[in-house]
């Protein structure tokens, strides 16, 4: 019975589950390929002025700057990310050494919108976002694969890796592939199906980890500062003293505050002015995975902390809900994850190739005994 459930739930999931896992080996390699060096420069560690100076000459520089990620050992350059480019500033001089447009940029984003919704969009089939199908084929082949394990522990001897790719076309060969790589990402599966649904149904998640009711520790009385981003950045080591700037994020808008070390403004107040709210990403020892998921929020018209939140600080259920996506992604996480994830992605793909290609050969083989009893 559970063998007959496995194979024929399986089949009609299989062209799907084909589609999620070959998309997810190309996000794998866009992934990498975002990580490609772009600067020969050698790192090391600007002081706090220096990195001032290069943040506001950089945002200065920049009117629809999204994001920028801070030089380190691995990336030894200012990363910039606009709306549809990522320029680099070399540490030697603070010149755009690179202008990098990411290769079939639009490809990929096609690609990471058949991976996410089957290219169904929002508005999706019969009135369902096609986000939701996405999570529910996960579900779907999380139970597969659960099945599948059950019915391969009777078989257990039979593993080796050996017999992970078809050696010939005949159907043992394709039904041992199918079985062998199944087990060798049995757990892979399990994690990437629950993060996958949890991003979809984020709000149930958070309501089962009891996040809906946390909020970021805002402060009552914002912490004014001298408006200058080294005035900011030395208000954020004092903050966090054992943290390290990995990120900033700028507001989405057209124009972003670009304050700078040679000039004085005067604050506006929050009734002339809207808030135009930085936020600074951080990483510390307490941070899981090495994500920098310790914030500090500045509000740039007004040049006041408005918030902090520690990652220590936060309930258990918000620290899951913020490896969830990095975990399905891998962004933020070292390559050798990445390279894992898209090893997953590969051998999943063979898995439902191989499974398919097993069903198809004994249904053909049985209709072909069947004619030749009847004679016909």
């Amino acid at each position: 019975m559970l063998r007959t459930i496995h194979r024929w739930l399986g089949l009609p999931l299989g062209l799907l589950l084909l589609i999620t896992f070959g998309s997810g080996v190309l996000t794998a390699i866009s992934e990498l390929m975002s990580r490609a060096p772009q600067s020969q420069s050698s790192y090391r560690e600007p002081d706090l002025a220096a990195k001032a100076q290069a943040i506001s000459l950089i945002s200065n520089q920049h009117q629809n700057i999204r994001q920028l990620m801070m030089p380190s050992e691995a990336m030894p350059y200012y990363q910039v990310r606009l709306d549809q480019q990522t320029v680099i500033y070399s540490l030697d001089n603070l010149t755009a050494v690179a202008d990098q447009e990411l290769p079939m940029r639009e490809f990929f984003k096609t690609v990471l919108q058949l991976h996410r919704n089957f290219l169904l969009g929002k508005t999706g089939f019969l009135g369902i976002a096609g986000a939701y199908y996405v999570a529910w084929v996960s579900l779907l082949s999380l139970l597969i694969s659960v099945l599948g394990l059950w019915l391969w522990w009777p078989l257990r001897s039979t593993f080796k890796l050996k017999k992970l790719i078809p050696r010939c076309r005949k159907r043992h060969a394709f039904y041992y592939s199918h079985l062998n790589t199944g087990v060798l990402i049995g757990i892979a599966l399990v994690l990437l199906s629950i993060t996958g649904t949890s991003i979809t149904y984020r709000t149930i998640t958070q309501q089962l980890l009891g996040v809906t009711g946390h909020k970021i520790d805002v402060l009552e009385r914002p912490i004014e500062l001298t408006n200058s981003w080294h005035s900011w950045l030395s208000a954020i080591d004092q903050e966090m003293p054992n943290a390290t700037l990995i990120r900033i994020q700028f507001p989405r808008q057209n124009h972003s505050p670009t304050p700078s070390d040679n000039f004085e403004t005067v604050k506006a107040t929050a009734e002339e002015k809207p808030k135009r709210i930085l936020t600074f990403r951080l990483v510390s020892q307490h941070d899981w995975l090495g994500l920098p998921n310790s914030k500090i929020q500045i509000d740039a018209e007004s040049s006041a902390i408005l918030s902090h939140a520690p990652f220590k600080d936060l309930p258990t259920g918000a620290k899951i809900m913020a490896v969830v996506v990095p975990l399905h992604t891998g962004r933020g996480l070292p390559k050798t994850y990445v390279v894992a994830l898209l090893l997953v992605s590969v051998l999943g793909t063979l898995m439902v190739f191989s499974g398919v290609a097993s069903f198809l050969m004994k249904r053909h083989r049985r209709v072909s005994q069947k004619m030749k009893m009847t004679g016909t």
